[in-house]
């Protein structure tokens, strides 16, 4: 997290009472949200090894998530969608008084700004702002384009966690991918590096 968004960062996590986990890397999510069962208290969850940038939007797009289950768990969650107006609207005006030079550089901080405007269940959507916030330069992706998910075709066999798959469809960031052992359909996200077959 960008050292000058540590203070406000940690007032609004204390004002929002939930616990944060800094995890291990995970290759099919950035963070997540938990609402409090009877034995832990709500939590939010961010992976260690982001870029500072995009470990801060990360953090706020999960507080968002806790902001909107403490103000309608008693009015009733089954309307809500995930990435709702709800979200939307608290995910807008917790990042808002991140969005200064002190906190992102350029160019994140423009496409960040331009992303808050109708944000997104996930910043790989805004694929410029994503480039931006984990600090990949047009070298980078293109060496990484063609071991990314995402970037594979329909019918395509990859390797993941050494196991063979195959390609089926993209849904929104997720892709819809068929293991070759056993034949069962996985969702798998399309920012995961495999190994073409």
């Amino acid at each position: 997290m960008p050292a000058a968004a540590i203070p406000l960062f940690w007032n609004i996590l204390s004002e929002i009472k939930v616990q944060m986990i800094i995890s291990r890397a995970r290759q099919t999510k950035f963070g997540d949200f938990r609402p409090p069962s009877r034995t832990k208290p709500a939590r939010i969850s961010v992976n260690g090894d982001l870029p500072p940038e995009a470990f801060l939007m990360t953090a706020i797009h999960e507080l968002a998530h806790a902001k909107v289950y403490f103000e309608y768990k008693d009015k009733g969650l089954r309307n809500i969608a995930p990435h709702g107006k709800e979200w939307k609207r608290h995910f807008k005006l917790l990042m808002e008084p991140f969005l200064h030079p002190d906190i992102f550089n350029e160019p994140s901080l423009s496409l960040v700004k331009r992303h808050m405007q109708n944000p997104s269940a996930s910043s790989m959507r805004d694929r410029e702002m994503f480039e931006a916030l984990h600090g990949k330069n047009n070298h980078d992706i293109q060496n990484q384009e063609a071991t990314h998910l995402s970037n594979l075709k329909n019918g395509e066999v990859f390797i993941f966690r050494n196991r063979q798959f195959k390609r089926m469809e993209l849904l929104r960031v997720y892709v819809k991918c068929q293991a070759l052992d056993n034949k069962r359909l996985y969702r798998i996200h399309g920012s995961v590096e495999v190994e073409r077959v």
